[in-house]
């Protein structure tokens, strides 16, 4: 027996050389160890005698003969407790790390949404500046017509340019008070670039402080794995001397074993996390680079459109000046002129009393104009409603039916012998497109003509450089664009011959009367301020 005593103890230290490997492998069951125990405790308990104490480290029976039972179920519940709690702390680090994780990937959607925001803003501003810019040159050639028309025109509507240059002086003024409000705008909005570049540097150190934080969680957690991995082959080495806690043992062991892998599965989750945070983080260095550069875009486009909007300002300034220059010399050979037309008055009046039999033609001339004046208003009014209905329609496949009524009545109101029936015929025909057949049925061509253009009778209207070519331009077959956009040209043409009929009409007879002559002005300017 004591042979077999001795022998024991070499037996536990043998099996007590575990590889660290065999400690996630699940323990089996040591039928050999457990019955040499078994006997070395029947021998003890016969003889009396304590098993000698070699340096192994095991627990041993006391010297009272207390069974070994009692003393590894003193030993086991604070080497679980330890684990557990560190395991539970362990996971409330993970939970922390995964709302930090949120935390920064809404901060980050934020970010970008204001970003986007701004950047909108901005497109809007161009925007309106550019519609602003097309309005300024819109109203600038509106000024240079009118400048046209005024030196055809009497001096009387000087007050009105005059008028007119005041009013685009204090919109050059408006347009620099929103050039200024714009470039503001820029400004504002480069500071807030400047900002959320900020933010988003902070966000990276956050994600920085993040990652260095997961590596320490990393490596504790490796550290308490090692720790554990001890403390299990420590507890496997007491189960190869407690026979009682075998049982209990295996039970552990699967439990750590189901433990080790939840924390492997649990440490794949966190690794695909920070793949995904990775990748996240790249987009956003992405979206970050490319919104750096569209903003820098926007900048320079900007600063074009500035630099182009003050010489258009500095030369529409200069054009101004020039033409005020110009109306000045106007206003002059207009002095000049009054004073030449005061001596007309007296000679008038000197031939007043020689020209009173002539009274009743004058007045009754003077109704005709007016009345051609007011005529010539009305068709003025369709020529405007005509020319922004071809605006918005296509002229070939829309035809307004006002202005053909219009034309169709006047048409009718004229005599016989009048030439303007004709050329009211020609009008409609250009704007209906009638074909050879009809313009025949009509009267405006003859029967069996080759030629597709029309001659025009003789009328008693002097054709201006303004005024188009109606047989070739106006009113041959609409073929092209250009014969399209003519029509406009055959309205303008057609009032402007009407308009020089009456004036060429009402200078001829200035000379009867000075008092006529007086009314008949008054009557002629109330239908220009009209129009």
């Amino acid at each position: 027996m004591s042979s077999t005593a001795g022998t024991e103890p070499s037996l536990t230290n043998g099996d007590a050389r575990i590889d660290k490997d065999e400690v996630d492998d699940e323990p089996e069951t040591p039928t050999t160890a457990v019955s040499r125990y078994r006997s070395f405790e029947t021998i003890n308990v016969d003889n009396t005698e304590e098993p000698p104490n070699d340096s192994n480290g095991h627990p041993v029976a006391p010297a009272n003969h207390e069974p070994l039972e009692d003393h590894a179920h003193e030993q086991r519940p604070d080497g679980d407790s330890d684990t557990s709690a560190k395991l539970e702390a362990m996971g409330k680090e993970r939970e922390a790390l995964r709302a930090e994780v949120e935390q920064l990937r809404k901060q980050l959607e934020s970010i970008q949404e204001n970003h986007q925001a701004e950047v909108s803003q901005l497109q809007s501003e161009l925007e309106d500046s550019n519609a602003a810019r097309e309005t300024a040159e819109e109203q600038y050639q509106t000024l240079l017509g009118r400048v046209e028309k005024i030196k055809e025109t009497l001096s009387d509507r000087l007050k009105r340019d005059k008028a007119e240059l005041e009013e685009a002086k204090e919109y050059i003024e408006q347009l620099e008070a929103q050039n200024e409000e714009l470039r503001n705008a820029a400004e504002a909005t480069n500071e807030n670039v400047a900002k959320l570049r900020e933010e988003l540097q902070d966000a990276t150190r956050e994600l920085t402080t993040l990652r260095s934080r997961n590596n320490l969680s990393a490596n504790n957690w490796g550290k308490e794995r090692e720790e554990l991995m001890r403390t299990i082959q420590h507890l496997k080495e007491e189960m190869e001397n407690t026979s009682n806690a075998m049982g209990e043992w295996e039970v552990i062991a699967m439990e750590e074993r189901s433990i080790k892998e939840n924390l492997n599965d649990k440490v794949n989750e966190l690794e695909e996390e920070l793949a995904g945070l990775r990748e996240g983080y790249e987009a956003a260095v992405a979206e970050r680079d490319s919104q750096a550069t569209l903003i820098d875009n926007l900048q320079n486009a900007l600063r074009e459109i500035q630099d182009a909007r003050k010489k258009e300002l500095r030369d529409l300034v200069e054009t101004s000046e020039a033409q005020l220059q110009e109306q000045k010399k106007l206003v002059q050979e207009a002095v000049a002129k009054a004073t030449e037309a005061q001596a007309a008055k007296e000679e008038l009046v000197k031939e007043l009393e020689r020209t009173a039999p002539f009274e009743k033609e004058v007045k009754e001339k003077n109704l005709l104009i007016g009345k051609l004046r007011h005529e010539a208003i009305v068709l003025n009014d369709h020529l405007t409603k005509a020319l922004r209905y071809l605006k918005k329609t296509k002229p070939e496949d829309n035809v307004d039916r006002q202005v053909i009524t219009n034309h169709l009545l006047h048409f009718l109101t004229l005599d016989r012998g009048d030439a303007k029936r004709f050329q009211v015929l020609q009008v409609m025909a250009g704007y209906l497109n009638w074909t050879d057949e009809q313009r025949e049925q009509a009267g405006l061509a003859r029967p069996g003509g080759s030629s597709n253009s029309l001659r025009l009778p003789l009328s008693p209207f002097q054709r201006t450089p303004s005024s188009p070519s109606l047989s070739a331009d106006i009113f041959s077959e609409p073929s092209s664009a250009r014969d399209r956009e003519s029509l406009a040209e055959l309205w303008a043409g057609f009032l402007e011959r009407s308009a020089q009929e009456g004036t060429s009409d009402g200078p001829s007879r200035k000379g009867s009367t000075s008092s006529v002559a007086t009314g008949a002005g008054a009557a002629i300017g109330r239908p220009e301020s009209r129009a």
